[in-house]
């Protein structure tokens, strides 16, 4: 834990926030390649710790430059895919050389606190980030779901820019000022719509940490959601009451906090219909 695919997670948020100076998917190979090492090991069932030498920071360099190698030779030929996907970069060595050994290094910051046979530092033999506890790995598990869930908002966000770009039209102020317009003059559905909303992150944020903490799921999501979400309020009051303040507690407090403050902004933004209609007449 984390297993090769979460760290996908990290590598694609990561890889989004910093598109302009890292190259995307010289990147997301770097955040998992290492993990080669021990898949060749238990599939030749060798008598060699399962994160080795390519867990460290010194066979993370080798790798990572052997990747810039082959990533600038073959790099132009992923260019047509990151347009389908409005990922368009400039590719340079720079960039590339920069992914590879970030990527690899956050690879292995990641399992170093996790296993015991990881020597990060190697040749030293010590792991100084190792860290024991009851769940190894659920923190950083937990980061990567969340950076997965980071890094779909980061998307939708540069495809909403990538839109406003090509499209001279639409005027990002324009589109705020009619959602805030919405919102003022259909305060009730806005305000349904939302709780449902919040009640839908309790759910999902509760059935990940259960499924990450290896607990039995009784209620898939297409049941659990109408059975729990409408009632979101009484279940986070009921868990800091019996149990104390968990995860699903917390992301719900925060998104409701933001819807909050959401909803103040608007009723504070908007002007009266009577005011805007007098200012049209006017001019």
């Amino acid at each position: 834990m984390p297993l090769t695919p979460f760290h996908l997670g990290p590598g694609l948020m990561i890889g989004l926030l910093f598109l302009n100076f890292i190259d995307f998917p010289t990147f997301l190979i770097a955040s998992v390649i290492v993990d080669i090492e021990p898949f060749i090991i238990l599939f030749f069932n060798l008598d060699y710790p399962l994160h080795g030498f390519f867990h460290s920071f010194l066979g993370g360099t080798i790798v990572a430059l052997l990747l810039a190698v082959v990533m600038s030779k073959i790099r132009r030929y992923l260019s047509p895919l990151m347009s389908i996907f409005k990922l368009e970069q400039d590719v340079s060595v720079k960039k590339i050389l920069v992914a590879s050994l970030s990527g690899i290094y956050i690879h292995i910051l990641f399992d170093s606190p996790i296993y015991t046979d990881i020597q990060p530092f190697f040749p030293l033999n010590f792991n100084p980030f190792y860290r024991s506890t009851i769940f190894p790995g659920l923190l950083e598990m937990l980061i990567c779901v969340y950076c997965f869930i980071g890094a779909l908002i980061i998307y939708l966000f540069r495809l909403y820019q990538y839109k406003v770009k090509n499209q001279e039209k639409i005027q990002v102020k324009k589109e705020l000022e009619n959602l805030i317009q919405f919102v003022k003059k259909q305060k009730l559905i806005s305000m349904i719509i939302t709780y449902f909303i919040i009640g839908i992150i309790y759910v999902l944020t509760g059935f990940f940490h259960d499924l990450i903490m290896g607990k039995l799921i009784i209620f898939p999501l297409m049941i659990s959601i109408p059975l729990v979400a409408p009632f979101w309020p009484l279940m986070v009051y009921a868990d800091i009451i019996n149990i104390g303040i968990m995860l699903q507690d917390v992301i719900t407090l925060i998104s409701f906090i933001f819807f909050t403050l959401f909803f103040l902004y608007c009723f504070r933004m908007v002007k009266p219909v009577n005011i805007i209609t007098k200012e049209k007449v006017s001019l």
